[in-house]
């Protein structure tokens, strides 16, 4: 209890954390519901670090690019380095099915704010190539150039 507000700041029984850790906050009010304790909104940056994790995936939300999806399989998140693409394409908490660095968010019916989306989250494709520019990604687009004849058909499937 590291505020004196007789609210521990962790503990191993599940009950809940101390919104506030680093200010009294007793009561644990908390106006806005963003789970930052009222003592604490405004107060000197990074006083609720650490302190939730709305979806419950194990990733606190200050570091949490898709906070209202859970990530329960940690196979499916992924580093930049795995992946192999920029640090700026890989989102922290985000799931990622093909592990090719890029948000499946969007294959999942959800656009997270915020968060680039996978545009072929069953098979890997790191460029996001999109040749017809249909939204779907040519790792998984059955007609890559949009002349409507299938890839397999298609004696230049690469162009119209």
């Amino acid at each position: 209890d590291t505020d004196g507000d007789n609210v521990a700041d962790e503990d191993a029984n599940g009950d809940p954390v101390d919104n506030c850790p680093l200010t009294a906050n007793a009561g644990q009010a908390d106006l806005d519901g963003d789970g930052c304790g009222d003592a604490c909104e405004g107060s000197t940056e990074g006083a609720c670090t650490g302190v939730n994790d709305r979806d419950g995936d194990g990733v606190t939300d200050d570091v949490d690019e898709c906070l209202t999806t859970p990530v329960n399989d940690v196979t499916n998140v992924v580093t930049a380095a795995e992946a192999g693409v920029p640090a700026s394409q890989v989102f922290i908490g985000c799931p990622d099915t093909d592990r090719d660095g890029v948000s499946d968010n969007k294959a999942a019916g959800g656009v997270e704010t915020g968060t680039a989306n996978d545009n072929c989250p069953a098979a890997s494709n790191p460029t996001q190539a999109d040749l017809d520019g249909d939204g779907e990604g040519d790792a998984c687009d059955s007609d890559v150039d949009g002349d409507g004849v299938a890839n397999a058909d298609d004696t230049c499937p690469d162009g119209p």
